[in-house]
C-alpha cells in the first residue's frame, strides 16, 4: 500500500499522535481493522437531477492502527463490501448520502445489509437525538460535520471558502489523481466522524433513525414523476379561484394585489444611480463606492458634502472621498457639531432646499440629488479644475421639481398592509373579546386556519372571508405549484430533513409529506404517477404516535387513559370526539367488558362524524 501523507493529530482524550494516510487497492490484502472505524466519501459535484453523484474516493479511518485507508472508486466497492461483512462498527455523518453513493458501486449492497444488522451509525442522527433529549431542540449548527467538530471536538476542519471552485471539497473528479491536500482533507473528515462517536454517547432509537435516513435519501434520489396534465389542470383551477377572490377583494376597496405599477420613487432611484455612475466616473471612478451604492445612502448627506467642496478648486481632488464619507458615516440627525453647522449653512444659503427637505418624501430627495448631479455633469469645464457652482445646480434641480409639484404631496396612497391593519384595528375595537395572533414585528395577522377565532364569537366579516381565502390560494400555488420543484427529468426530488425536534421527518421543495388529503376537488396526490410497470402505494399506521405517547405515560407514571382506550379496542380519535362533543363521558370503568366496548364503538361510529373525528385529532 502506498503512503500518501502523514498527519500529526491532537483530539484531546480521543486521538493523539501520528496518522498514516495510505492508498488501498484490491490487489492489497484487506487490512486487519479494529472494532470501530470512521467513514466518509468524496464525490463529483451534485447536480439538480443527480443527488448521488459518482464516487471518487472512499476514506476509512481505523483508530487501532492509526491509519486512514483511501480507495479510488474502482476499488471502493470491494473495500466497503468486505468491511460491511465484518463485525466492525462503521460511523458516518449524513449516512443517507454516503449510502446512496456507495450503493451505486456495490452490486451486492453490502452496506445496506450492515445497516440492517445495526453495524452502522450516523453521528448527525446521534447528536441531534441527544439535542432533543437534553435541549428540547436541534441547534442550527448541528446539521453539518464542520460545525459539530468545532463545537464538540474543538477541531477546525478545512472546508475552504464557500463555493470556492478551487477548494479541496469541490475538486474531486474521477480520472484525476487526488492531491496530498485532498487525501489529508478526507482523512480529517473520517477522523472527526470517529471522534464524534467517542464524544457523544449512543442514543436510544438511533439505529431506527439511521435506517430511516437512508430510506429518505433514496426516495429523494429516485423522485416522483409528475403527471404534467394533472399538474396543469390543478394549477389552472387554483389560479382561476385566486383571480375570482382577487376581484372580490377589490370590491372592498382593497389595493389590487396584482398592481405592479412602478412608483416614481423607484424610477428616480434608477435616475440617480445613472447620474451617480457618470459623476463618480468623472471624478475618479472608485469602484468600491459604486454607482448603485450612491443612491442607497442619504440624499441630504450627499448634498451636504458636495456643498462643502463647492467652488473650491483646491478640494476637487477630495470630492470622491467626500462622497465616500457620506456613504459610510452618520446620517444628518447624527451629524457632528461642525457638520451640523455646515448643514445649517447650506440650508440658509439655499432657501429652495428647505422646502424639499421638509417635504419628507424620499422621491423628492432622490429627484433633487439626481438633478443636482445632472447639472454638475454639464459643468465639466476643465474637469472641475475651477470648482463648480453648487447653487446653480440646486436651482436647476428646483426648477424641474417645481414643474412636478405633485412630488411634494405628502399624502400616501394606502397600501395593502395599512389597509389590513386598519381593518384589524376596527374589528378589535368593535369586538373586545376577540384576540388576534401577532407577527414577530407586532402586527396583527389572520390566516384561514385562524378563522375559528371569529367563528367562535359569531363574528361575520365578509372582507376577511375573501382575504383569508385569497391568501390561502396564493400560498397553495407557491407551495405546491412552484415550477422550480419539477426538475429536467420531469420529477420532483423532495429535500428531506431526517430528524426534527418532534422526532418527525420533513420534506421541502415540494413538501410532499404534507399534501392536503381532504381537498374534495384538488386531490394533489394525483399529480404524481408511478414509473412504467410500477404502482404508487400510500400506507398509514393507525394512531401510532398515540400508542407511543400512551406507553411513555405508562413507563413514566404507571398509567395512561390513552393506553386504556387503545388497549380496549376503541378508536382514540372517535372516543375523544365523543367526549369533546359531550356524546359520552370519559368514564372507562367498564373498559374490560367486551360487550360495553362493542356498544361504545357502535354508538360512536353512528354518532361521530368524519369532521368531528378529524377535529378531535388536533
Amino acid at each position: 500500500m502506498q503512503e500518501l501523507a502523514k498527519i500529526d493529530v491532537h483530539i484531546k482524550d480521543i486521538l493523539e499522535g501520528s496518522v498514516s494516510v495510505v492508498q488501498w487497492t484490491r490487489a492489497d490484502p484487506f487490512p486487519r481493522l479494529g472494532p470501530h472505524v470512521g467513514v466518509d466519501t468524496e464525490t463529483e459535484l451534485i447536480t439538480e437531477t443527480n443527488l448521488a453523484p459518482p464516487l471518487v474516493v472512499l476514506g476509512v479511518f481505523d483508530p487501532q492502527s492509526a491509519t486512514c485507508y483511501i480507495s479510488y472508486w474502482e476499488d471502493a466497492a470491494v473495500f466497503i463490501n468486505q468491511l460491511s461483512k465484518l463485525e466492525v462498527r462503521q460511523y458516518y455523518f449524513n449516512l443517507g448520502f454516503d449510502e446512496m453513493v456507495l450503493d451505486n458501486e456495490d452490486p451486492e449492497k453490502a452496506l445496506m445489509d450492515a445497516i440492517e444488522y445495526g453495524r452502522v451509525r450516523d453521528m448527525q442522527i446521534r447528536i441531534q437525538l441527544k439535542d432533543i433529549a437534553t435541549r428540547g431542540f436541534i441547534p442550527y449548527n448541528h446539521y453539518n460535520l464542520a460545525d459539530c467538530s468545532r463545537l464538540l471536538l474543538k477541531v477546525e476542519l478545512d472546508k475552504g471558502e464557500k463555493d470556492d471552485p478551487n477548494s479541496h471539497r469541490l475538486t474531486f473528479k474521477r480520472g484525476t489523481p487526488i492531491t496530498q491536500e485532498q487525501a489529508i482533507y478526507l482523512c480529517w473528515d473520517c477522523m472527526a466522524t470517529y471522534g464524534l462517536a467517542c464524544a457523544v454517547e449512543e442514543q436510544p432509537t438511533e439505529v431506527q433513525h439511521t435506517k430511516g435516513m437512508c430510506v429518505l435519501a433514496n426516495i429523494s434520489r429516485n423522485g416522483f414523476d409528475v403527471d404534467k396534465r394533472v399538474y396543469k389542470a390543478f394549477e389552472d383551477k387554483i389560479e382561476a379561484a385566486k383571480e375570482e377572490a382577487r376581484l372580490k377583494l377589490l370590491t372592498f376597496g382593497f389595493p389590487d394585489p396584482n398592481s405592479k405599477k412602478e412608483s416614481e420613487n423607484t424610477k428616480y432611484k434608477e435616475f440617480v444611480a445613472n447620474q451617480a455612475e457618470q459623476f463618480v466616473a468623472l471624478v475618479g471612478n472608485r469602484e468600491d463606492y459604486g454607482p448603485l451604492n450612491l443612491c442607497k445612502g442619504n440624499a441630504r448627506m450627499a448634498m451636504l458634502y458636495m456643498y462643502n467642496f463647492a467652488d473650491d478648486k483646491d478640494h476637487w481632488s477630495d470630492l470622491e472621498d467626500s462622497v465616500a464619507y457620506w456613504l459610510t458615516n452618520e446620517k444628518p440627525k447624527n451629524l457632528r457639531k461642525v457638520e451640523k453647522a455646515l448643514y445649517d449653512e447650506m440650508l440658509e444659503a439655499n432657501d429652495a432646499l428647505v422646502a424639499y427637505f421638509d417635504a419628507g418624501k424620499e422621491i423628492v430627495m432622490n429627484a433633487l440629488l439626481g438633478h443636482i448631479l445632472e447639472d454638475l455633469l454639464t459643468q465639466q469645464t476643465s474637469k472641475y479644475t475651477n470648482g463648480y457652482d453648487f447653487k446653480h445646480a440646486v436651482e436647476h434641480a428646483a426648477e424641474i421639481i417645481d414643474d412636478n409639484a405633485h412630488w411634494l404631496n405628502n399624502e400616501k396612497q394606502i397600501g395593502p398592509v395599512t389597509f389590513l391593519q386598519n381593518h384589524y384595528a376596527e374589528l378589535l375595537k368593535n369586538n373586545p373579546d376577540l384576540e388576534l395572533p401577532l407577527t414577530d414585528g407586532g402586527a396583527y395577522k389572520l390566516t384561514l386556519n385562524d378563522k375559528w377565532r371569529l367563528d367562535d364569537l359569531g363574528i361575520k366579516d365578509p372582507f376577511l372571508d375573501v382575504y383569508t381565502n385569497y391568501k390561502h390560494l396564493e400560498k397553495f400555488l407557491s407551495t405546491y405549484f412552484n415550477h422550480s420543484h419539477v426538475k429536467p427529468d420531469g420529477k420532483v426530488h423532495p429535500k428531506y430533513t431526517s430528524l426534527l425536534r418532534t422526532g418527525r421527518t420533513s420534506a421541502t421543495a415540494p413538501p410532499i409529506q404534507t399534501l392536503p388529503s381532504r381537498e374534495s376537488v384538488l386531490t394533489l396526490k394525483n399529480m404524481f404517477k408511478p414509473p412504467e410497470g410500477a404502482i404508487l402505494c400510500a400506507t398509514d399506521f393507525g394512531f401510532a404516535e398515540l400508542c407511543s405517547f400512551g406507553q411513555a405515560c405508562i413507563d413514566r407514571f404507571g398509567k395512561s387513559v390513552m393506553a386504556d382506550v387503545i388497549n380496549a379496542g376503541i378508536d382514540p380519535h372517535r372516543w375523544f370526539a365523543g367526549v369533546m362533543n359531550k356524546y359520552i363521558t370519559a368514564d372507562l370503568t367498564h373498559k374490560d367488558d367486551p360487550e360495553w366496548v362493542a356498544n361504545i364503538n357502535k354508538f360512536l361510529e353512528e354518532k361521530v362524524s368524519k369532521k368531528q373525528r378529524q377535529d378531535a385529532k388536533a
